[in-house]
């Protein structure tokens, strides 16, 4: 639930984002063309609010868990950690 997690970043001190897909779908898993909708949200988050760039963690459930893959394989170099909820890698190849 996105406001009980809203309260807990209030706590704890942290800022979270709630993107949704442009697509058809929630998420464009068979390509790239959201890649540079999460590269800007997190450039974004960065001058808005200063983030720690090393700092950047990503979750999703469903089809969100699906795009967390994709996301962490092709960005690795802005994501910590990724943690999919009830989702899978798309693609039979975990590098794709």
């Amino acid at each position: 639930d996105a406001i009980q997690f809203a309260n807990v970043a209030d706590t704890a001190q942290f800022v979270v984002a709630y993107p949704n897909g442009s697509g058809t779908l929630p998420w464009d898993v068979s390509g790239d063309s959201e890649l540079a909708f999460v590269s800007a949200i997190i450039d974004k988050m960065y001058e808005q609010y200063g983030i720690d760039k090393k700092r950047v963690y990503i979750s999703g459930f469903s089809w969100g868990a699906n795009y967390c893959y994709r996301v962490a394989n092709r960005m690795g170099d802005k994501i910590a950690a990724m943690v999919p909820i009830m989702g899978y890698p798309y693609g039979g190849n975990p590098n794709e």
